[in-house]
């Protein structure tokens, strides 16, 4: 039982410690993206975009690679 309310405390800290990067991250990314458009113009743009399309290919290379471990 002392290992369940351990387990749950320990996802509480964790989600209390996660939740201030859930909010920022988001923001801090159209913020870097805004300022870089305006340094570089579209092509910053264009690199983020790709950035984003290529996110969902490297979870999935994560989840192979962990599975051959």
């Amino acid at each position: 039982m002392l290992n369940l309310y351990t387990n749950d405390g320990q996802r509480l800290f964790d989600g209390a410690y996660m939740l201030p990067s859930l909010v920022s991250g988001p923001l801090f990314a159209i913020g870097a993206t805004a300022y870089a458009i305006t340094l570089i113009g579209a092509w910053a743009l264009i690199g983020f975009v790709i950035l984003l399309l290529l996110l969902p290919l490297q979870v999935r290379f994560k989840y192979v690679v962990a599975s051959k471990t």
